[in-house]
């Protein structure tokens, strides 16, 4: 039925009935929270959920109701919204009304300084409607669910050195050292691993790690990549450059992909690069 028309029979029945009268005819509508669920999660943000069920126990239909929400994470108002439709809810029919709610951690360590050190975090969604008709217009139905939601961290990936092995007149073996370290409460799963390592501008080695380890939660794992050159030119240059003692200029880049052992947790990839300048040995 068409919202002005739902209206015109809500100013019929004040005219015929009175405020009083109407009261005892206009039942309240029954609020309540069906679910709430995180719909994604990554590094960057989570997206939650809420699913509301809105009853009109009337015997005529009543206006979709004005929709508010708020979110509070550590009693601080982080976010608000509001839903309008226009359209009805028809007589002793329910309605589910979506609310989509999104965290950005970005935007919430910045407005709510006390989550810094937390590794996981308190919410609570409130939500307010209202009818506009009469004898429920002036009037708020709240609602309110709330839960806990972890605080993914990057892992943080260092480089942790560079190592000749062996220097022979046809191969040189050589050891490059990764560190990564996962402050999370949940383990992470390396997927891809790619590394691209460069000494003065000349590619030494690229590829792919295989069978890279399970970091678990709050724990630091060592990634040991041992590698080999049989380029006689290289060997050469490195031959000149460790007798003069000379520094060289390395990089070290990559990107790893990362699978967290959360619900629809979204895989990420997680570019690297080291550089600087070592003295080989």
């Amino acid at each position: 039925m068409k919202l002005h028309l739902v209206l015109f029979i809500f100013a019929a029945l004040v005219i015929l009935s009175g405020c009083e009268s109407l009261k005892a005819v206009i039942r309240d509508p029954v609020v309540s929270v069906d679910s709430v669920a995180i719909t994604e999660i990554t590094f960057e943000k989570a997206d939650l959920l809420v699913t509301v069920v809105v009853e009109n126990p009337n015997s005529f239909p009543i206006p979709f109701p004005l929709i508010d929400w708020e979110l509070d994470i550590n009693d601080y108002n982080f976010a608000e919204g509001k839903i309008e439709q226009n359209e009805t809810i028809g007589m002793r029919k329910s309605v589910t009304v979506e609310i989509p709610v999104s965290i950005t951690y970005t935007e919430l360590y910045n407005a709510v300084k006390s989550v810094a050190e937390q590794k996981e975090i308190d919410y609570t969604v409130n939500i307010g409607l209202r009818f506009p008709v009469p004898v429920l217009e002036n009037r708020r139905f709240n609602v309110e669910i709330g839960g806990t939601l972890p605080l993914p961290v990057i892992p943080k990936i260092s480089f942790r050195g560079f190592e000749l092995k062996t220097l022979g007149l046809q191969k040189i073996e050589y050891l490059l050292t990764l560190e990564i370290e996962n402050n999370n409460t949940f383990d992470i799963t390396i997927g891809d691993f790619f590394y691209d390592f460069a000494v003065n501008g000349l590619e030494w080695s690229q590829g792919t790690v295989s069978n890279p380890p399970v970091i678990t939660a709050g724990n630091t794992a060592e990634i040991p990549l041992s590698l080999s050159l049989n380029s006689l030119s290289i060997i050469r240059d490195i031959t000149q450059i460790i007798a003069g003692r000379k520094n060289v200029e390395y990089l070290f880049a990559g990107a790893i992909t990362l699978n967290v052992d959360l619900p629809l947790f979204r895989e990420a990839r997680i570019p690297y690069s080291f550089s600087g300048t070592i003295q080989l040995r």
